[in-house]
């Protein structure tokens, strides 16, 4: 009896000595992912053997135990778990009945969004927020059992709201529109008519479009094509293709700052623009023609920004 209960000590503590070398051969797990597949592998060994299994088999099948648990230590890489996203989507859609390529096209454009959002660092910033909020809102639809086609077309129009909304700036007009209105609430507030506050906003949105769009446009183009003449340069000395488009941002970014021409965009730049609208006005009341008049005024809001704007 004490023989037998030492041949089977001795075996198992060949198999278990065993096992250590095995683990190390996952060489890629965490350390202690890596001693809790081990002590799991120990365990079927273990049970295996006690239940009267051959060390071959029981070995075999603590390998098992522990390749299984070593899948689970060893994450998906990004792309990878966009690729499992995309696949669910495609089976879900065939599953509703769709035609297979047409689930193929919605998975491949699911994927690229899911890439996108999680994935691509070189990405805008921006549409990154907005990929994320696009691929939130295909989940919580998928889960609430919507169909996949009209999930993925509400997440589409998700991603193309936010990005009309959130990441592409204001026109020069469009901040215009929004200096004539802020004249026009403090007209009314002040217990203006709405009919001569009115009359006041319209000739501060025309006067604000004469002083900053025209010049704008024109510095736009300049920095614009700066930035384009950059990002070639890059491209043709060999460099990465996204670190010259990004080059090619900071350049324009760059720029514009310098440019300052716009209408203002925040608090003292609105001052400014208050201060150049009445020197505007003063100088044609003088007899100074409108656009020799518009040229000062332009040229005293740029440096009443950068003295008191500009940090």
């Amino acid at each position: 009896m004490r023989t037998t209960k030492t041949l089977w000590l001795f075996v198992v503590g060949l198999a278990l000595a065993a096992l250590p070398a095995i683990a190390r051969a996952q060489t890629d797990l965490p350390t202690e992912c890596q001693e809790r597949c081990r002590s799991a592998a120990h365990a079927v060994y273990e049970a295996c053997f006690i239940a009267g299994g051959t060390p071959e088999d029981c070995l075999a099948r603590a390998r098992n135990a522990l390749d299984a648990c070593a899948a689970q230590c060893d994450p998906p890489t990004c792309e990878e778990r966009c690729d499992a996203h995309a696949q669910d989507l495609y089976d879900r859609c065939v599953a509703a009945g769709h035609d297979p390529a047409r689930c193929q096209e919605l998975a491949d454009d699911v994927e690229a969004r899911c890439v996108e959002a999680f994935c691509d660092c070189t990405a805008h910033r921006c549409r990154r927020r907005c990929a994320k909020f696009a691929i939130e809102v295909l989940r919580e639809c998928l889960a609430a059992g919507g169909d996949p086609e009209q999930c993925v077309a509400r997440a589409r129009n998700a991603f193309d709201e936010c990005v009309g909304e959130h990441c592409t700036p204001p026109t020069c007009q469009e901040r215009c529109e929004h200096f004539a209105r802020t004249l026009y609430d403090e007209c009314v507030a002040a217990g203006g008519s709405p009919d001569e506050c009115g009359e006041k906003a319209r000739v501060a949105f025309a006067r604000c479009v004469d002083l900053h769009c025209e010049p704008q446009d024109v510095c736009e183009n300049r920095c614009a094509h700066k930035a384009r003449r950059i990002v070639d340069r890059c491209l043709a000395a060999g460099g990465d293709p996204a670190f010259c488009v990004e080059l090619g941002r900071k350049i324009f970014a760059r720029c514009m700052r310098i440019c300052k021409d716009g209408p203002p965009t925040d608090d003292c730049s609105e001052h400014c623009e208050r201060l150049a609208h009445a020197l505007y006005d003063e100088l044609v009341s003088l007899g100074i023609p409108p656009e020799r008049a518009a040229r000062k005024a332009r040229g005293f809001y740029r440096k009443c920004v950068r003295r008191n704007c500009l940090p």
